[in-house]
Formats: C-alpha cells, sequence, structure tokens
C-alpha cells in the first residue's frame, strides 16, 4: 500500500503503526515500476547515508532494483487524513493520480529532473527533455491509478487495532 499526504499528514507514524501486521517496505521514498509482469511494483528509493553514495550511485540502485523486479506489488493507494476514528472513501482514478503525480513532484530530485547544473529554468535541450519526462510521469500516474484501486483514509494514531480492521476491511 501507498500512503500519501502532505508532510504532516501521518505517513511516518501509520507505518509504525502498522508495523506489526503489515511489512514496512520503506518509509522514507518509494518508487513505483512496471515490473515485467506488468504489475505495478513499489521499489524502495530511501537514500542511503554513510554508504558514500552521489545522487548517480542512489539513482543507479533504484534503477538496479526495478530492473530485477525487486519491491512489491501496488496493492493500493491511500490519502491520508487525520480524524477520531478510521474510515475509507474510494477515489475515482483521476483523483488518484493527480495525488499521485503531487507525491512525485514533492521529491526535490525530480522536481529538477532533467535540469542542467546550476538552472534553475530549464533551457534549449533541456526543456525539451524535461517536458517528456514529466509526459512519462503524468503517463504512469494515470496507469497506476487505473491500475491500483485508490481511496482516502482517515484515521486516529490512538486506534491502530480499528485501523487495522478498516484497511483488512477495504482491501
Amino acid at each position: 500500500m501507498l500512503f500519501l499526504g502532505h508532510s504532516t499528514s501521518g505517513k511516518s507514524t501509520i507505518v509504525r503503526m502498522l508495523a506489526d501486521a503489515f511489512p514496512t517496505l520503506a518509509d522514507d521514498a518509494v518508487f513505483v515500476t512496471r515490473g515485467r509482469d506488468g504489475r505495478w511494483r513499489a521499489v524502495d528509493g530511501g537514500f542511503r547515508f554513510g554508504q558514500g553514495w552521489d545522487l548517480a550511485d542512489w539513482q543507479a540502485s533504484v534503477r538496479h532494483r526495478a530492473a530485477a523486479d525487486a519491491g512489491v506489488p501496488v496493492r493500493g493507494c491511500w490519502r491520508l487524513h487525520k480524524a477520531p476514528h478510521a474510515k475509507t472513501e474510494p477515489l475515482e482514478p483521476i483523483a488518484l493520480a493527480r495525488m499521485l503525480m503531487d507525491a512525485a513532484m514533492e521529491i526535490d530530485v525530480q522536481r529538477t529532473a532533467g535540469r542542467a547544473k546550476g538552472h534553475a529554468v530549464p533551457v534549449g535541450d533541456d526543456l525539451l527533455r524535461e517536458r517528456e519526462m514529466r509526459r512519462r510521469w503524468f503517463h504512469w500516474a494515470a496507469d497506476i491509478a487505473r491500475a491500483c484501486p485508490g481511496g482516502h483514509l482517515w484515521f486516529s494514531k490512538d486506534r491502530v487495532a480499528e485501523l487495522i480492521r478498516t484497511l483488512t476491511e477495504s482491501s
């Protein structure tokens, strides 16, 4: 399951809450890629501090894991909201695609991807590469949203059992 939301929506909190019931792939960045079987898979995209990695090493590691069909199939995407009680509400694919793009564009590396070093605004060939790359992202977000169910998930950090029950019944 992918959890989407702004920086204080509870993504890390919900991962900790669910850790005993569901294995955690990542609590930071994930990348979603289409596996050889055609299913969308989430690959841990977290940067590994202390390993001497630079940006190129990190990107190569994520690409390698994605190419090897590492990660897990995406079963659903949830937009998180804090509330006194857990409940879910389905999301239409177009709304989910927008939320997936919002999540993708929050990653600084992707926000500036395709730009020449030192350029705040892409120019020339960099502009064309960036536009093409963003078109692919929009296409992928739409494909993911059509293939994977999405919804809103309201939850309280004080009600773990209720959250697990709600997620189990909704999946």
